[in-house]
């Protein structure tokens, strides 16, 4: 066997990519089918709310919302207190009996949860006048016992003079 020891260079052995190529796409495709994706079904963690009455027939022993509007002076001082359409001047008293008077004493227990105030304030009234206001819609004590008035305080979005 005769084996040359030089003149010609050895055959270049080239790797065609194609079918790599194709292994690759196929393996991408498996992986992509193969893939579950579960959602959790069922669990929704809604509180649906209980039987209602006919809608535009009002409970009878539902009391409306109970406006009060808090108007305030340049200094941002109180100016006056309305409750309604009745102005009350700027006494906190006569607002907790306005309310109470609206509301009653006597009402079972767990029923001023249903009452609510909605509270309009001035832009400038300064934060106070706004703590002693729902202090005096939210309830008082007597004789030791807390009596609550409101269980919903909101407000209305503040004027801008």
């Amino acid at each position: 066997m005769k084996i040359g020891k030089g003149g010609t260079a050895p055959e270049r052995i080239e790797m065609s990519m194609t079918p790599m190529i194709d292994v690759c796409f196929q393996l991408i495709i498996f992986f992509m089918l193969s893939l579950r994706l579960y959602s959790p079904e069922g669990d929704f963690n809604i509180n649906m709310p209980g039987a209602v009455q006919a809608a535009g027939v009002p409970s009878p022993d539902q009391i409306p919302v109970m406006k009060v509007r808090l108007r305030a002076r340049g200094d941002g001082e109180l100016a006056s207190i309305q409750f309604g359409d009745r102005s009350l001047g700027t006494d906190f008293a006569a607002l907790r009996q306005a309310v109470r008077g609206m509301v009653g004493d006597t009402a079972g227990p767990g029923s001023a949860q249903n009452n609510e105030v909605e509270l309009d304030c001035d832009y400038h009234l300064k934060y106070a006048f706004v703590m002693r206001a729902i202090t005096a819609v939210s309830g008082y004590r007597s004789g030791g016992q807390v009596v609550t008035l409101v269980g919903k305080i909101k407000f209305s979005p503040p004027r801008k003079p």
